[in-house]
């Protein structure tokens, strides 16, 4: 993911001065509903249909800001 968005940036296809930190920003976004709540609260897997949204939500989020 950091060399897309490397890339992206580099292409200015997205703006973000810092794409480590841009890539860092879009990885917490999607571990804090489908990695840690599971690691940290034992919270279930995510299904299908709600890995989609979350993935959906933070890239929309993600692009939002840098697109």
């Amino acid at each position: 993911m950091g060399a897309w968005i490397r890339a992206a940036a580099a292409d200015g296809r997205l703006r973000t001065p810092d794409p480590a930190f841009a890539t860092q920003q879009l990885e917490s976004l999607i571990k804090g509903a489908a990695f840690w709540p599971q690691v940290a609260m034992g919270q279930p897997p995510l299904d299908e249909a709600k890995e989609v949204a979350v993935a959906e939500s933070a890239v929309e989020m993600f692009l939002g800001y840098y697109g």
